[in-house]
């Protein structure tokens, strides 16, 4: 059973001239038991988790367009018991830490549309999952950062004896540095939205396949999460066409590129490149003034 709390607290201080923004801070706290008595190793440990974060965001009205920054800190702990299939019971504290910024700039063009560039820079750890994952779950295999050795064949050795921890294997938070870019385009029948972005991952923690191995249901697929240096570039795009005051309709498409810079390589199960379009019709029926007839078209390609 997973339970949540969270506290969310922001305070708009008065305008200092063309300067405006925000303070705040979250708290948030998650507690996970597994439920006892399946004679069964867990998925994953139990686990008492809180995060807290405080953020300053800052808005400076400059000519016609809009400057904001803002920076941000963040601080992880868990705590973490489990369960080995012996029946040992192995203990750890996790404490992440780090802060993030964002600086931006939004500038009118013309009359209907808007151009806005944001470069900023962001951080997660590594979930719990992530570390301590083991063995089967539903229809697949897959093992954490701490649930795994390489041997000098680089062949993978579950540690269903042993679980690792920092000691064993520095786990480092993910670090990424990504720039925006949104042209937004709005008038009163046809509205579009193009953004392209550029996304660098430091220690980008990932799922990849690592062998096949034999169980009671036959052989399957294992896999190991493991972290690199991560490199990805994609656009999506959204347009919306008001044809007349009863037909609608819609059009998008995303693409997203990534590679693996360290080894170099390709991820396995990224997202592919998507088209969709979809047209809408709301009828004039008495007593269903909300009715609404669509036909969508999405294409995904290989």
């Amino acid at each position: 059973m997973l339970r949540t709390e969270s506290i969310d607290l922001d305070w708009n201080h008065p305008d200092l001239g063309s300067l405006s923004g925000k303070l705040g801070a979250q708290w948030l706290k998650k507690a996970n038991d597994n439920q006892p008595g399946t004679n069964t190793v867990p998925f994953i440990p139990n686990y008492d988790e809180q995060r807290l974060g405080v953020y300053l965001i800052e808005s400076l009205t400059v000519g016609k367009g809009v400057l904001e920054a803002g920076i941000r800190f963040d601080l992880l702990e868990s705590d973490i018991t489990g369960r080995e299939p012996d029946n040992t019971i192995y203990r750890n504290k996790i404490l992440y830490r780090n802060v993030s910024g964002t600086v931006g700039w939004q500038h009118p063009i013309g009359q209907h549309a808007t151009f806005r560039t944001n470069l900023g820079t962001a951080w997660r750890a590594p979930d719990v999952a992530e570390l301590y994952r083991f063995g089967q779950h539903a229809f697949f295999l897959e093992y954490g950062l701490w649930r795994y050795t390489v041997n000098e064949e680089s062949d993978f050795i579950s540690t269903s004896q042993g679980i690792l921890d920092q000691t064993d294997r520095e786990v480092p938070s993910e670090k990424g540095y990504k720039w925006i870019n949104t042209y937004s385009l709005g008038k009163e029948k046809f509205q579009l939205e193009l953004t392209g972005y550029v996304n660098y991952v430091d220690n980008f923690i990932y799922s990849k396949p690592a062998g096949i191995t034999g169980t009671p249901r036959g052989s399957f697929v294992f896999f190991v999460y493991d972290q690199t240096d991560a490199l990805l570039w994609g656009l999506d795009l959204n347009t919306r066409w008001t044809h007349s005051p009863r037909v609608t309709s819609e059009a998008k498409g995303s693409f997203l590129w990534s590679k693996q810079l360290s080894p170099a390589d390709f991820f396995a199960a990224q997202p592919p490149p998507q088209l969709a379009y979809g047209i809408n019709y709301r009828p004039k029926i008495l007593g269903l003034a909300e009715a609404e007839i669509g036909i969508d078209f999405d294409y995904t390609f290989r």
